[in-house]
């Protein structure tokens, strides 16, 4: 999705409290950081991902222009692409729960893992793609998920200063400055 204001959007439609519960039978609490909260030392808790919030997330279309078509719905014609992986699907489901209810049409696409990573990653055809894996244990692996041109970078996200923090990040070996370094790369 190419528009910023539909991004935010959708953040706001992904409910972690429900996914946790739903999901994950309540055993890992909901996780709003860009790099998990269980590496308490690099983990940025205070920038993180919105909460759910269905009225802002219309709102947030309203302003952007968006006006609602004759069955109700701002945006039409997305699709979240996954593969049956740690519950994924259900994840999505419940995602795209919320998306309607924010007026944001998207069906699910379940795909056997080969043939989703052709089409995401490697002929980036999707307009939401939803993966797992891991993060870690060193925060080092935050420029493989969000690094320019990194091989976990779906969405094919640069940003220099991101970069920038992350290498200097990754060269130092004194702990609080690691953390602070990787602190503000998640902020970005």
């Amino acid at each position: 999705v190419a528009n910023p204001a539909v991004r935010r959007a959708i953040a706001m439609c992904v409910d972690r409290d429900d996914i946790s519960l739903k999901v994950g039978n309540g055993e890992a609490p909901a996780d709003y950081s860009m790099y998990p909260p269980v590496i308490e030392w690099a983990s940025n808790t205070t920038d993180v991902a919105p909460g759910v919030d269905i009225a802002a997330a219309e709102q947030e279309l309203i302003d952007a222009g968006f006006t609602k078509n004759a069955d109700g719905y701002y945006i039409t014609g997305l699709t979240i692409d996954t593969f049956e992986f740690g519950g994924l699907p259900d994840m999505a489901r419940l995602i795209i729960a919320n998306m309607k209810q924010a007026g944001i049409q998207c069906e699910l696409n379940v795909m056997e893992a080969n043939a989703w990573q052709d089409k995401c990653m490697t002929r980036k055809d999707y307009s939401i793609c939803m993966m797992g894996g891991t993060m870690g244990p060193d925060p080092s692996s935050l420029a493989l998920r969000y690094g320019t041109r990194a091989s976990s970078n779906v969405g094919d996200w640069s940003n220099a200063d991101f970069d920038a923090l992350v290498a200097e990040a990754n060269a130092e070996g004194d702990t609080e400055k690691r953390a602070e370094l990787y602190k503000q790369a998640q902020a970005i």
